[in-house]
């Protein structure tokens, strides 16, 4: 923006309130957030993103199963949980 142009826009901000100027940042800052992020990202297949990181005899239902006891296991022996 050109010195002249600054100038205005300073000219018309000594006309504003200060609650009309602090919505005028907020939307300021909202425009300056959108223009950052990256133009139109794609989503991506999650399972081309995660294929080949971890090994494939892994049993995933099995696993969350043994989890699942052990928490019912401590849940029965009164465990206590960390707040």
């Amino acid at each position: 923006m050109g010195s002249v142009a600054m100038q205005q826009v300073e000219n018309l901000l000594d006309k504003l309130t200060v609650r009309e100027q602090a919505v005028l940042l907020e939307r300021l800052a909202r425009r300056i957030r959108l223009a950052a992020l990256p133009a139109r990202v794609q989503p991506q297949d999650l399972y081309g993103i995660w294929k080949g990181k971890f090994p494939e005899d892994v049993d995933l239902d099995t696993a969350l199963r043994e989890i699942r006891q052990a928490w019912e296991t401590e849940w029965d022996e009164g465990g206590t949980f960390a707040e």
